[in-house]
């Protein structure tokens, strides 16, 4: 049924202080939810998307077939630092800032 999967479904999340709504498609993934939330919510970066009993959604799952439908409501955290972290066989761990590309800090020894 060609009809069935060019359905939208519409999901609203509380981000931070933000109620935020996206229209996504049901064959979208869960991540294209959760960067239509963030574009909505004016948000740089959003954690995993929860369902209201708290089961997190796999980003790679549909948007049917993580069980969301029309007017669905979704949890996500906003993410205010985005953090990389890198280690190699010196028994150094190297914490970078995502976004800038700069070491913030080197932890010897582990």
């Amino acid at each position: 049924d060609g009809e069935a999967n060019c359905g939208t479904a519409t999901s609203s999340t509380i981000v931070g202080n933000f109620l935020a709504e996206a229209h996504v498609y049901r064959s979208d993934t869960v991540l294209d939810l959760r960067k239509a939330l963030s574009d909505a919510a004016g948000i740089a970066h959003l954690s995993q998307i929860s369902d209201l009993t708290g089961k997190v959604l796999a980003d790679h799952l549909s948007i049917e077939a993580a069980g969301l439908q029309m007017h669905s409501e979704v949890t996500a955290t906003p993410i205010s630092e985005v953090v990389i972290a890198s280690g190699s066989a010196d028994c150094e761990v190297w914490i970078w800032d995502a976004e800038a590309g700069a070491c913030l800090d080197r932890l010897r020894a582990h």
